[in-house]
């Protein structure tokens, strides 16, 4: 999709469930991908990073850092920058552990039970200080009173990294807790913590510190171009997007008939690629640079100071310089993301997305 000779320098790997797609059987199929695919770009030597995910990375066993070398090569991992496993099972066992992190993982990814604060626990004790550790913290299964009380806690026994994600709470009477202003209430609290332990936020549904911000993450909030593998990989490099069938089944039956196992692809337009950006900007930390002192005296610019939603303010007299959201700002990020995205062309030099801010942002 994106041309033969160019060098993905992040790429993200796959793995379903064992009864979907066999762990003995998981190396071969992606192998088969890449040979299948037309165009078929290659991988930076060495990678920037890489995210082994899906449904259950774990079910590829002590093989795993053998496994995905038969899919990467030997060169692509040899001095990574980053080597990331999602981990759902809180029950790993140390064997296990140790043969990822002998086999150059560098950090793992908690999820579902395994992001509970007992296996954090027992996973650093295993890991020995020889892993960075992310931890996904679902806001809708904690009450936002206890949500300080958990943040602090997870810091406290090694995460170097928190993933805000809405997750699937039960309440009292049993029911999802999908209560949006439940999880208004709670990420506020969530932003609150975050600053006063001294770390930082890559965009609204990630924080970090006092450790770098991991690459991986950084990578997909930038929009940097990431190369996927497996089934309902993704593949973007700006403007082009591609994914896998999603379908594990029709992934294999498609790699068995020696097709591509595409399941679609789109090419962004310029007003596309404008509304991805604005939107991804707004989301992160770091904000967007304003093409124009001109923005801070337009009407959508005073509304939305007003509303609380800036962290940005003139400073005796100059206008500000980047457009960054206050924590409230991020909770409506998706609406003026569109806003912003169609004032871009009442903004003088900024109406067009050749303009320096749109065509540099993922660098």
């Amino acid at each position: 999709m994106s041309g033969a000779g160019y060098a993905f320098p992040h790429l993200y790997l796959s793995v379903p469930g064992e009864e979907e797609l066999p762990a003995a059987h998981w190396a071969d199929a992606l192998l088969g991908e890449r040979h299948l695919r037309p165009d078929m770009p290659g991988l930076s030597d060495p990678l920037q990073s890489l995210l082994v995910g899906g449904g259950r990375p774990e079910a590829l066993g002590s093989d795993l850092p053998e496994r995905v070398r038969q899919v990467t090569g030997p060169d692509a991992l040899r001095e990574i920058g980053e080597w990331t496993v999602e981990l759902s099972d809180h029950r790993m066992s140390g064997s296990v552990i140790a043969a990822w992190l002998s086999g150059g993982v560098t950090r793992l990814s908690l999820r579902g039970a395994a992001a509970a604060p007992g296996s954090l626990a027992r996973l650093a004790k295993l890991c020995g200080g020889r892993a960075a550790f992310g931890v996904d913290l679902p806001l809708a299964s904690v009450s936002p009173a206890a949500v300080g009380d958990r943040i602090r806690e997870l810091v406290g026994l090694g995460a170097g990294s928190l993933a805000f994600v809405e997750g699937v709470g039960i309440g009292d009477n049993g029911e999802a807790a999908r209560d949006p202003e439940r999880l208004r209430e709670a990420w506020l609290v969530a932003a609150e913590e975050v600053g006063r332990a001294g770390w930082s936020f890559l965009d609204l549904a990630f924080a970090f510190g006092p450790a770098p911000c991991p690459i991986h993450p950084q990578a997909i909030a930038r929009r940097n171009p990431v190369l996927g593998l497996g089934p309902g990989a993704v593949t973007f490099r700006h403007p082009r997007r591609r994914w896998n069938h999603m379908d594990s089944h029709s992934y294999v039956e498609a790699i068995r008939r020696g097709e591509d196992p595409l399941g679609g692809r789109e090419a962004l337009t310029r007003a596309e690629g404008r509304l991805e950006r604005c939107w991804t900007a707004l989301r992160s930390a770091r904000g967007l640079r304003l093409p124009s002192p001109a923005c801070a005296s337009m009407p959508w610019f005073q509304r939305w100071q007003e509303a609380n939603w800036l962290v940005c303010r003139e400073s005796r007299g100059v206008a500000p310089d980047r457009l960054r959201l206050a924590p409230e700002g991020w909770l409506v990020a998706d609406g003026l993301a569109v806003e912003l995205a169609v004032e871009m062309d009442r903004i003088p030099s900024g109406g067009s997305t050749d303009h320096p801010e749109f065509q540099n942002f993922e660098e």
